[in-house]
């Protein structure tokens, strides 16, 4: 043993030490065993792959986790894009009925005369169809139908309401309800208290109530509690 070399007694050391001990749970490669190098690559490449198709997927809780925030997202979404709808129609009646109202006071300053109707008027409303049900001035609109009337009283030269295309009965939404004084006072509210091609509540166009409070949309629409859209002097 005296005239062994460091080197020599590790070497003899470390053959001394049975194979499973030195790499447990691994394949050892040496110089003289190339079969044993294939097989290291060919279990390194399961792995990897085995590890690829693991991370390939989803799971069922990061699926349902995944519905669930786009469920979230839908509800929150879609009260607003209503409601932005909505206040766009809304938009479109105001700008039309006060069109209109500019017209008719016009007329009656120049000739002295009331006429509500559109051709007596000459006038030309963008986005309007044809006439609807009966007078010149129940028409259609691209996405409101508009029917206009003489006032109730005779303070009221002009009366109207307009109302989305697809509402029904069973599928009321809003109405805006238009009133034009011989003086000029115009003034327009959003309501839900109408009922479609006939009128404003049970009894027809005199039963609205401009002081009453209005539906939980149409105080959105026009931010006030009886839902007056407009009140202005033409």
């Amino acid at each position: 043993m005296k005239n062994l070399s460091a080197g020599r007694l590790g070497r003899l050391f470390f053959n001394a030490i049975p194979l499973g001990s030195r790499c447990p749970e691994s394949v050892v490669i040496n110089k003289r065993n190339t079969t044993d190098a294939g097989t290291l690559r060919a279990a390194r490449h399961s792995r990897m792959t085995l590890w690829d198709e693991r991370r390939g997927g989803f799971t069922l809780i990061e699926l349902l986790v995944v519905v669930l925030i786009i469920g979230i997202l839908s509800a929150i979404a879609l009260p607003q894009y209503n409601r932005a709808v909505a206040k766009a129609r809304a938009a479109e009646a105001v700008t039309l009925f006060k069109q209109l109202a500019v017209v008719e006071r016009a007329y009656r300053l120049s000739t002295g005369r009331y006429n509500r109707s559109l051709e007596g008027m000459d006038i030309q409303l963008p986005n309007m169809g044809g006439n609807r049900g009966y007078g010149f001035n129940n028409f259609n609109g691209k996405h409101m139908i508009f029917y206009v009337e003489g006032g109730t009283t005779p303070q009221e030269g002009l009366m109207g309401k307009a109302y989305p295309r697809q509402a029904t009965y069973q599928n009321k939404q809003f109405a805006v309800h238009m009133t034009l004084s011989t003086a000029g006072l115009l003034r327009l509210w959003c309501t839900d208290n109408y009922e479609p091609n006939y009128g404003f509540g049970p009894s027809g166009w005199s039963s609205f109530n401009a002081t009453g409070e209005a539906c939980a949309l149409c105080q959105s629409i026009s931010g006030n509690r009886n839902g007056l859209l407009l009140e202005t002097n033409i």
